[in-house]
């Protein structure tokens, strides 16, 4: 058989052909076996469907091993380890719902960014006493006491003569404590939010303030499964229209989903899972973050071992982990259980997590930074015999878009790799001259240039059409 101390090993075709041959002439003398013959077509079929067989048995047999299973056989090598592949996700956001007090927004009212439509995933009642933004008027008036009660807490400011607005939203403003509360001037009122833009607060005023603008907290989940990046602010638009619901934005970054975990992907976290069983380490830390929290796609970890600050702001003996996917609070709690005993954690992202005693403790991880890629492509040289498809451009933003999915964290926008996929899904196309800019915002004004974008460590392009341009046809 195939199977020997060194695996399986099959006959191919041609192999099988020439055994057939030596057998019949062995058996009943010289006779045609040339493939036009009847006793050589005969020969094929039989070869044929042993070759056939041979093979099969040998994809059971790779079957068997992470290295060459492919779907679901893949899926069964690396359980004996205790992994399972990760099945495609949504992605997820804790947006903002403003609206008449006491209003009920119930499950499954629907808002969009404009290209993904998001549900709401649990009913919301709009009130002061689960708040995250709110918009506050103020009566100016000299020698005036103005007082807000913050889940429990007396803010209070005394005006003196000829005080203005500004001055008393300042007055109340730095009384807050900026970890939990933000505030601004907003259209000459006093805006309070979370900093965080999730964390509910309950908001009471006093004399001369007058509460006009609630926003409370709801959860948002996109409704098709996969990769769909959520900038801060693009959830604007109310799809599912319900009484006393006026407006929605998101004050974070969504959650992004992911898709469903590929063979290469998961015999690559195979590969690694020997570093789930350890602990405290780099590898081990990432192993334990990507296993144990529900929707993390990536886990990078920079860490600070001198007695100083790193460049990018690492404090001496602490480390970073840039955390994409998963909530917040599950990160915090696996950094705390697996992170190196008095060693501290550094991120722009910070959650409590409870220690063994009781005691908080606060968490630091960060999130990709999200940077805006812009696209312009210009295309000239158009050879006048040649009839030019329709849909041309469509056919370009589908490659220009298919080039951006690929991009992970860290990845420069290289130009020059979005050349080939337009050639190949277009005709007729002479000339392609490719520009592209990069803001930190969609108000930024980008300024484009033919080269390389590089992309720190720490951020990741998010391509999207409202950002590309096609000109010259």
């Amino acid at each position: 058989m195939a199977l020997t101390n060194n695996g399986y090993t099959i006959k191919r075709l041609s192999e099988l052909k020439k055994e057939y041959d030596r057998l019949l002439v062995n058996r009943f003398g010289p006779i045609n076996t040339q493939p036009d013959s009847v006793i050589g077509q005969l020969e094929g079929i039989w070869a044929e469907a042993l070759a056939n067989i041979y093979e099969q048995a040998q994809d059971t047999y790779h079957a068997m091993y992470p290295s060459s299973a492919e779907g679901v056989s893949l899926d069964g090598a690396v359980s004996y380890v205790g992994i399972t592949r990760f099945a495609a996700s949504a992605t997820q956001v804790v947006a903002v719902v403003y609206g008449r007090e006491s209003s009920l927004l119930k499950s499954g009212a629907q808002a969009s960014d404009g290209n993904q439509r998001y549900q709401s995933l649990y009913d919301t009642v709009i009130s002061r006493a689960n708040a995250v933004d709110t918009l506050i008027e103020i009566e100016a008036k000299d020698n005036a006491q103005y007082s807000l009660n913050i889940s429990g807490t007396l803010f209070s400011y005394t005006t003196e003569s000829g005080a203005s607005v500004a001055q008393i939203i300042d007055g109340l403003g730095q009384q807050l404590n900026p970890e939990a509360l933000l505030y601004e001037v907003q259209n000459g009122a006093l805006r309070i939010y979370a900093t965080d833009g999730a964390t509910p607060f309950a908001l009471s005023v006093g004399d001369k303030l007058k509460l006009t603008r609630i926003g409370s907290p709801c959860r948002f989940i996109a409704m098709d499964l996969g990769r769909h990046v959520l900038p801060m602010g693009a959830l604007t638009d109310i799809v599912t229209p319900r009484s006393g619901w006026e407006s929605v934005s998101n004050l974070g970054e969504g959650i992004v989903g992911r898709e469903r975990e590929s063979d290469d992907e998961l015999r690559a976290r195979f590969e690694q899972s020997r570093q789930v069983t350890g602990s405290a380490t780099v590898k081990a830390i990432r192993a334990r973050v990507r296993e144990e929290v529900t929707g993390v796609s990536e886990v990078y970890i920079f860490e600070n071992r001198t007695n100083k600050v790193t460049d990018d702001g690492i404090p001496p003996h602490a480390f970073e982990a840039l955390v994409v996917g998963g909530d917040g609070q599950a990160v915090a709690d696996a950094l705390w259980k697996h992170k190196p005993a008095g060693i501290e954690t550094y991120g722009t992202h910070s959650t409590m997590v409870k220690d063994e005693n009781g005691d908080g403790q606060r968490i630091y991880f960060s999130r990709p930074a999200q940077r805006m890629a812009w696209i312009r492509v210009n295309v000239t040289g158009l050879y006048d015999e040649e009839a030019l498809p329709q849909g041309v451009i469509n056919s370009i933003k589908k490659a220009v878009m298919s080039y951006g999915q690929t991009l992970n964290i860290g990845d420069d926008i290289i130009l020059q790799r979005m050349l080939g996929p337009i050639y190949s899904n277009t005709s007729g196309l002479a000339t392609i001259t490719i520009e592209a800019a990069i803001t930190d915002s969609l108000d930024d004004n980008p300024e484009y240039q033919r080269e390389n974008i590089a992309i720190d460590k720490r951020s990741v392009a998010l391509f999207d059409e409202t950002r590309l341009e096609v000109i010259g046809l």
